[in-house]
């Protein structure tokens, strides 16, 4: 029968192996510092550059205020549309005239529009603060108005041709101010032809 000094010889053996790994978990100064607790927090956002307004396009300017047109005495003395021009008010954007006004001669009326004139509204006070009224159409690109008044001894009318098309900010703010428009800017002959179309559903209103 073995001796104890044998077996508790023996069971020093067994432990041997355990004691290097005891050694690897040693308590050290570092191992009771406590863990840095970790932030749920997200990071603040960094402000990004404001991006500058957006340009307002040229066709979403407002008009400028309207001034009185200049109307020559009849047809003959007025310039054609089409007439190249550096500058005045009736050159428009494309070095042409874009606009012409004159006053009916005396006698029969012969209407020379290429198409029906529309009477647009009741008459209301016109540009010479006479009571007017007015009518047009609109045909190939090109608004025909007459202005006949209704307040004359003689039978005394204005025409107005203008290439729509063409026509400068200021051209078109006169334009709609002699036909009582007082809504959005009409920049093409289908948005015309929209008023036209409901301007007898509409009261008339007096220009500025």
């Amino acid at each position: 029968m073995p001796s104890r000094s044998l077996l508790l010889a023996a069971l020093g053996l067994l432990t041997l192996p355990l004691l290097p790994a005891c050694s690897r978990n040693e308590i050290t100064p570092e191992s009771l510092v406590p863990p840095q607790p970790v932030s749920s927090s997200k990071p603040a956002p960094v402000p990004q550059p404001s991006s500058p307004p957006p340009l307002q396009r040229a066709d979403e300017a407002p008009l400028p205020a309207p001034v009185l047109l200049e109307v020559a005495n009849d047809e003959q003395t007025s310039i054609p549309i089409g007439t190249k021009c550096t500058a005045g008010v009736h050159c428009g954007t494309k070095g042409r005239v874009a606009v012409r006004a004159f006053f009916q001669g005396f006698g029969p009326h012969r209407p020379s529009t290429p198409c029906k004139l529309a009477r647009l509204s009741p008459p209301g006070p016109s540009q010479h603060m006479e009571i007017e009224e007015p009518s047009a159409c609109v045909e190939g690109g090109r608004l025909y108005v007459e202005n006949r008044c209704v307040m004359c001894r003689i039978d005394r009318r204005t025409s107005i041709e203008a290439e729509i098309a063409e026509l400068t900010p200021q051209q078109l703010s006169n334009l709609q101010k002699v036909v009582a428009y007082t809504g959005e800017p009409l920049r093409t002959a289908a948005a015309w032809q929209v008023a036209l179309a409901d301007a007898p559903k509409k009261p008339r209103s007096a220009p500025n």
